[in-house]
């Protein structure tokens, strides 16, 4: 019989482990259709199916596993002194004929069928237990994606190196043949909870043989390629575009827009940007573009001078994931920014963490005091989005509001405002 934990006694056994020269693996399951109990049998049913699920499982497995729950629908499992891939593989397909077969609650017979991703530790001594349970959380959801029932963290990593490598030679031509294209997320107006004032330009890439492809990890790929100035490019004419357009249906805001590191050292973005604010009509005050922390970790004194070049063409600047990074408030006092974007993190965290509540608060009346207006990112309800009234932020972002739009649907909802 396996042994069965809590979860900070799971984590100590984690790092433990971590910490040691012996291979071991960690495996993280979600078990499918758990989220629909509660609206069936109540709101105690989750957990105490999960208990049954957890028991289960401690009965079927060896004594010198581990497991714990992660959560009302998650459970994670610690396989010490893996010899092989084979055996978390064997390891693995026990489990989910376990839970092939239904299980008894409340004289209903249901099944949970098992979504498994797993890492494994090599044989070195020193690992990182917060990234080895991450890995295997995101092989969980990359499982979760592809439609599988099992997948290893390390099998994901190898796949999509490939498949970057295979994008690159495709980039030039997505560009010139549209296959590239810009959606708009608003920006809403805390105050009215309705008026929106801007909106974020998000990239978006459906590839005609892989689909719709993760511009955020191609981005981090190609930056440091002349790839990324012709892509970037093409962003700012197309969301300046864009931004004249719905403008010009009657919305008063503008566009936001994300640069990279790289980005800020192209001698010739500044005079990008003016010959598409001109050639589009926009005037600057209307463009906000986005940066995040890392953009100035190297040649800082050249980024500076490149928002200050920036704002002299009157637009604006905000730092993106503003708190997440450990020189925050450093850039906020050293670089000339007009806005800052508060995580989703922190905003997600404010119904059941007081601290995060208090800092949330902070954060805003600093930033007044600063005369630097405020967006909070990830808003998805209506008691987010009243505390946030309540300190007084300036803008929302999330899907409570909207989520990422076509720039037709967008239209069609400014037109609905301005009636």
């Amino acid at each position: 019989m396996a042994t069965r934990v809590d979860y900070d006694a799971f984590f100590k056994s984690l790092e433990n482990m971590a910490n040691g020269s012996e291979s071991a693996a960690v495996l993280v399951i979600e078990f499918t259709g758990m989220s629909e109990l509660d609206s069936v049998f109540g709101y105690r049913s989750m957990d105490e199916v999960r208990d049954n699920l957890l028991g289960k499982l401690s009965q079927e497995l060896p004594s010198k596993d581990i497991l714990t729950s992660l959560g009302r629908s998650q459970v994670g499992i610690i396989l010490p002194k893996i010899a092989s891939v084979q055996q978390t593989l064997l390891a693995a397909h026990k489990i989910i004929r376990l839970f092939s077969f239904p299980i008894q609650y409340k004289q209903n017979k249901l099944v949970f069928l098992p979504i498994i991703g797993t890492a494994i530790k090599p044989k070195i001594k020193n690992f990182n237990a917060d990234l080895w349970l991450g890995q295997a959380s995101i092989a969980m959801r990359e499982a979760t994606k592809r439609n599988k029932r099992f997948l290893f963290y390390e099998d994901i990593k190898q796949e999509e190196q490939l498949l970057e490598f295979s994008l690159l030679a495709d980039i030039e031509k997505a560009i010139e043949e549209s296959e590239f294209y810009l959606m708009f997320q608003p920006q809403v107006s805390i105050n009215t909870e309705k008026e929106i004032l801007s909106c974020e330009a998000l990239l978006r890439w459906v590839h005609p043989r892989h689909g719709l492809i993760n511009t955020g990890n191609l981005i981090a790929f190609i930056e440091h390629s002349t790839l990324i100035s012709k892509l970037t490019a093409w962003v700012i004419k197309t969301a300046i575009r864009h931004c004249a357009t719905y403008r010009k249906a009657g919305l008063k805001g503008g566009v936001h827009i994300n640069l990279s590191s790289y980005n800020l050292q192209e001698p010739d973005l500044v005079d990008l940007i003016a010959r598409s604010m001109e050639i589009w009509e926009v005037p600057g005050e209307h463009i906000t573009f986005e940066l995040t922390e890392t953009t100035f970790i190297t040649e800082e004194s050249y980024a500076y001078e490149q928002l200050l070049a920036l704002k002299k063409l009157g637009l604006h600047v905000a730092m993106d994931d503003f708190g997440i990074g450990y020189s925050s408030f450093e850039r906020l006092i050293t670089l000339p920014f007009d806005e800052i974007k508060i995580d989703r993190f922190f905003i997600q965290q404010m119904e059941h963490n007081a601290n995060a509540r208090a800092l949330v608060e902070s954060l805003i009346l600093l930033a007044h005091k600063m005369n630097i207006r405020v967006v909070a990112e990830g808003i998805e309800c209506f008691e987010e989005l009243q505390r946030l009234k309540s300190f007084g932020c300036d803008l929302g972002q999330g899907y409570y509001f909207y989520k990422p739009l076509y720039l037709d649907d967008l239209m069609v909802i400014i037109k609905e405002q301005h009636q």
